[in-house]
């Protein structure tokens, strides 16, 4: 399978990379050819750190937008029928990084976040006056992803450091469409009704992450910081669920081409840093 190819791809080159960490530092972290049988250390301070972070990211919906758009144009344009798209156009995600010092300025480690974002969109049709039908679908998407990869930093001060990140891994999404529908009828009370269907769909695909920032430390063991980075995450197909009404199909428009959901964007976060 892909996602296992990866994970084995990950984890080799991060072994070579602490391998050679390793033998190659010098007195303030790198050891050098020569001196790799000497008994030399280097005090690493606090090797593992643990990063808990919250932020908010734009996402690059325009498929699922162009879609929706064009469903309420064909369906919904005639007279007396009004309709209000809200495009998902951000997400908010929280997430954890478990790292390893495995040089004075190299940590390596995964990560596991949640990003979610939503869509509403509501049809009002009202041919005349004495009846109306309103639909409202609402979109809740969400992202998985397990990620490992690494920070490079840079101590400015004592306290004040600059950092780079990268991540490389796998992302599971899911999408849930509820659709609740409702008719009034002032002529006819008997044929007043209200339902309420939803479908899941389900995809995955690769989800890379690079961001700058810097930390500020407020004791020993912790620490303050800010990143600014951008997300590739675009899950080219989704599936419903196989055991659904619907029978794992694909998530297409009418012409057959695959919807993807692309949370793909500029990322912002802020973060708290335990060093233990």
């Amino acid at each position: 399978m892909k996602i296992k190819s990866w994970v084995m791809t990950l984890a080799l080159l991060t072994v070579c990379l602490a391998g050679f960490s390793y033998l190659y530092a010098d007195d303030e972290g790198f050891i050098g050819v020569d001196n790799a049988n000497e008994e030399q250390t280097v005090d690493l301070g606090n090797r593992f750190s643990l990063g808990i972070w919250g932020g908010y990211s734009q996402i690059n919906m325009k498929d699922l937008n162009t879609y929706i758009d064009y469903e309420n144009v064909k369906f919904y344009s005639d007279a007396g029928s009004d309709y209000k798209y809200d495009k998902p156009k951000n997400a908010i995600e929280a997430g954890l990084d478990l790292n390893y010092k495995i040089t004075p300025n190299l940590k390596i480690g995964p990560r596991v976040s949640y990003i979610t974002a939503s869509a509403k969109n509501v049809v009002s049709l009202a041919p005349d006056n004495f009846q109306k039908y309103e639909e409202t679908d609402k979109y809740d998407m969400t992202l998985l992803p397990i990620l490992i990869g690494g920070e490079y930093f840079i101590k400015y001060s004592d306290r004040m450091s600059y950092n780079c990140k990268l991540y490389l891994g796998y992302g599971l999404a899911s999408m849930k469409i509820t659709y609740d529908s409702s008719y009034e009828s002032s002529l006819d009370p008997d044929t007043n009704y209200t339902d309420s269907t939803e479908s899941n769909w389900k995809g995955s695909n690769f989800v890379g992450e690079a961001s700058i920032g810097g930390d500020v430390a407020i004791s020993s063991g912790v620490s303050l910081g800010l990143d600014l980075g951008y997300r590739y995450a675009k899950i080219k197909k989704l599936k419903s669920d196989a055991d659904s009404d619907l029978g794992g199909i694909v998530f297409e428009d009418e012409f057959g081409k695959a919807i993807p959901l692309d949370f793909s964007g500029p990322t912002a976060a802020i973060r708290v840093n335990f060093m233990f």
